[in-house]
């Protein structure tokens, strides 16, 4: 290609993307401003360069009004999985800058998300958090496909502890709080899910004898069957 014309096709590239750019813009400033309760409840992503919806915190709880009895050694402990579609708000917001920089470069590809259901996604701007930039936000209510992991202590002075992924959300957002399931934090309902597995190991100490859990220096022959 000669000189002259490969300066002409540049010219020409550099034109159409600086034309997408500003359609870009302009369609980006025509968005409403995303609603103050929502922006004050981001935080950045830990698995991509986005701000997600913070995830529910537990309620402390309160402090006994006796003195807890002694801690007594269990010789077994359980770990529940629970599965279910859950209805939750979420706000996933990206960079603009870097949004249409992928737009641009991949015209086929679009952000990572998940089609909701049953309501469509609203879309905003979020420009007062001025010193990280500009950001184009995606707010579903799902529901998401979630699964809640609930493990039993070895000891009964050390709660029962749950842990929440939301596992087909367009970002990770993981929830933990000390109690059953049950026990969630709102907004979340735990009727919602279904026992999808159980299993049972012997606590520290304790080893498998007869289908049960007995103490280590017990023999079998010595346990009751």
């Amino acid at each position: 290609m000669k000189p002259a014309r490969a300066v002409l096709v540049l010219a020409g590239c550099a034109l159409l993307v600086l034309h997408c750019t500003r359609r870009q813009d302009a369609a980006f400033n025509k968005l409403p401003e995303l609603p103050p309760e929502l922006a004050a409840n981001l935080v950045p992503s830990q698995t991509a360069p986005v701000l997600v919806t913070r995830a529910p915190q537990p309620t402390p709880p309160r402090p006994p009004s006796l003195p807890p009895p002694p801690a007594i050694n269990r010789a077994q402990f359980c770990t529940a999985r629970y599965v279910a579609y859950v209805p939750f708000p979420m706000t996933i917001c990206y960079s603009f800058s870097d949004l249409v920089a992928n737009v641009l470069e991949n015209p086929a590809q679009s952000p990572r998300v998940s089609t909701p259901r049953p309501e469509p996604p609203k879309y905003y701007k979020l420009t007062s958090k001025r010193n990280l930039g500009s950001f184009f936000c995606r707010v579903s209510g799902g529901p998401w496909y979630a699964a809640v992991h609930e493990q039993e202590s070895c000891s009964d002075s050390l709660p029962t502890h749950c842990v929440l992924e939301f596992l087909s959300a367009p970002e990770h957002v993981v929830m933990q709080w000390d109690g059953t399931l049950k026990d969630v934090p709102p907004p979340i309902n735990p009727n919602l899910f279904a026992l999808a597995g159980r299993s049972c190991s012997c606590c520290p100490g304790f080893k498998t004898c007869n289908g049960g859990c007995v103490p280590q220096q017990v023999t079998c022959s010595n346990s009751p069957a």
